[in-house]
């Protein structure tokens, strides 16, 4: 790897990092939903393209939006909203905070 590739990947994660992400599963997904359609991303489809658990996947688009659990706030970057055919379905797109973190860690390649 050069040196120039490590100094954007480090830079990146300061990024992630200064807006409360966690874990590189946390941003592999948010950079996922980032890259989605404007409909967003199903927790299904962060699953399958991972390869992850299903607990897993869910945990991870939680955490990405405003309401991880009842003890802990989620970092608000995604908002979510059931599918209008089948409530059980949830989509995650970015909001407004979600797409100023992405600029600002692709500004920094």
């Amino acid at each position: 790897m050069k040196l120039t590739s490590y100094n954007t990947n480090m830079r990146t994660l300061r990024v992630a990092a200064d807006y409360g992400i966690e874990t590189l599963h946390q941003l592999i997904v948010l950079l996922y939903v980032a890259r989605g359609e404007s409909l967003g991303r199903t927790v299904s489809e962060v699953k399958e393209h991972f390869n992850m658990s299903q607990s897993s996947s869910s945990r991870a688009c939680r955490y990405l939006s405003d309401t991880f659990n009842a003890s802990r706030s989620g970092v608000g970057l995604v908002e979510h909203y059931s599918s209008i055919d089948d409530s059980r379905i949830k989509y995650f797109r970015l909001n407004d905070k979600g797409r100023e973190a992405i600029q600002k860690m692709e500004s920094d390649r």
